[in-house]
C-alpha cells in the first residue's frame, strides 16, 4: 500500500510507478500486499505487474475492454476469460475437482468456493461506482455466459490440502482460510479505491488539458484577427461576446487552429460578421475621437494641449 500512497503524492512519481519499467518495484511490494497465510493465486502470475491492472487493455490479447479482476490479479476481456483454462465456472470447476480427486466431498467443494479467488458480480460491488459498474458488468457477463469464474489452481490446491482432513481439522483450517480471504478482499477494496482515484484524476487532468487548449486556441484566433486587421470594439478581447452559435463552435474546440482549418471553415468571415470587431480604419477613427474627448475633459496644464 505504501507504493500506492506514494504514487498519489506526485504526478511525476505516478507516471514512473505506472510505467512498465517499474514492475520490479511492484513485484517486490506485491509480496507484502497479501497477508501471511494467503495462498498464491495463479502460478503464472507469481510476480504480477500491478501497474498493468490499472491499464485499459486485456492481459492476453491487448484489446479493449479489459476489466480488472483484482481477486484474480488479472485483467481479461470476455473472450479470453471464456477460452482460459485457468478460470472455470462452478460446473466446470466441479468436473475438474472430481477428475483430480474423484472421492472428494461435494459439500467441502462448495465450502471451498467461498474462499477461492473469483470474478463475478459480487466482486464488482467493490467498485466505487456501485450500480453503474454492475450494469457494465452485467453487459459483460452476457458474453462470458456465467457470473463467476474461479481460479482453478488455487481451488485444486485447497482440495489436495484438505482431502484427508477430518471434519474438526477441516473446520479449523477453513476458519483461518476464511480470515485470510477476508484480508485479501479488504486489500482489493483499497486497490479498487485507488483505481477509482486514478480515474477521477485522469478525468480532471484531461479537462485541464482541454481548458488549456481552448485558451491557446482563443489566443491564436485573436492573433489571427489582429493580423487580418480586426480589433475588439471594446478595447479588449475578453469584452467581445462570441455568443453566436457558429462562433461558439469555433471557440469551444479543444484543438489548435491550423491554417487549413482557418481558411476552409471561413473562420475570419464568421467572426467578423458576428459583430464586436472593428477594422484598422475604424480603430484609427476611434483613437482620434478619443484624443479629442480627452483634450476636452482633461486639458493639460499651462496650455500644453494648444
Amino acid at each position: 500500500m505504501d507504493l500506492l500512497q506514494l504514487s498519489r503524492t506526485s504526478k511525476h512519481l505516478r507516471s514512473h510507478l505506472m510505467n512498465a519499467s517499474a514492475r520490479y518495484a511492484w513485484r517486490t511490494a506485491f509480496e507484502f500486499v497479501f497477508l501471511d497465510g494467503i495462498r498464491e493465486v495463479r502460478e503464472d502470475l507469481e510476480e504480477p505487474r500491478l501497474a498493468n491492472l490499472f491499464e485499459q487493455h486485456c492481459d492476453r490479447c491487448a484489446q479493449k475492454p479489459g476489466l480488472p479482476h483484482l481477486l484474480l490479479r488479472a485483467r481479461l476481456c470476455a473472450p479470453c476469460f471464456k477460452s482460459s483454462s485457468d478460470f472455470l465456472s462452478k460446473p466446470d470447476l466441479l468436473k475438474a475437482v472430481l477428475k483430480s480427486v474423484p472421492t472428494y466431498d461435494p459439500a467441502r467443494h462448495v465450502r471451498l468456493l467461498q474462499v477461492t479467488p473469483y470474478s463475478g458480480i459480487a466482486s464488482y460491488l467493490l467498485y466505487p461506482e456501485g450500480q453503474a459498474a454492475l450494469v457494465t458488468y452485467s453487459q459483460y457477463t452476457r458474453e462470458v455466459e456465467d457470473y463467476n469464474y474461479f481460479d482453478v489452481n488455487s481451488h485444486l490446491e485447497m482440495v489436495d490440502e484438505t482431502e484427508k482432513m477430518k471434519d474438526k481439522e477441516f473446520e479449523r483450517w477453513y476458519k483461518q482460510e476464511a480470515k485470510n480471504f477476508s484480508g485479501l478482499w479488504d486489500e482489493c477494496k483499497q486497490l479498487y479505491d485507488f483505481l477509482d482515484f486514478l480515474k477521477v484524476e485522469v478525468k480532471q487532468e484531461k479537462e485541464k488539458e482541454k481548458a488549456k487548449l481552448r485558451e491557446e486556441r482563443k489566443l491564436d484566433i485573436c492573433a489571427r484577427l489582429t493580423k487580418a486587421g480586426y480589433y475588439p470594439a471594446g478595447g479588449t478581447w475578453d469584452g467581445v461576446s462570441w455568443c453566436h452559435q457558429k462562433c461558439e463552435r469555433i471557440f469551444r474546440r479543444a484543438e489548435r487552429v491550423t491554417d487549413e482549418a482557418w481558411i476552409k471553415e471561413d473562420m475570419l468571415n464568421i467572426l467578423v460578421n458576428a459583430g464586436g470587431l472593428i477594422n484598422q480604419e475604424e480603430r484609427c477613427q476611434r483613437e482620434v475621437l478619443w484624443r479629442q474627448i480627452r483634450k476636452e475633459k482633461w486639458p493639460a496644464p499651462n496650455g500644453l494641449n494648444a
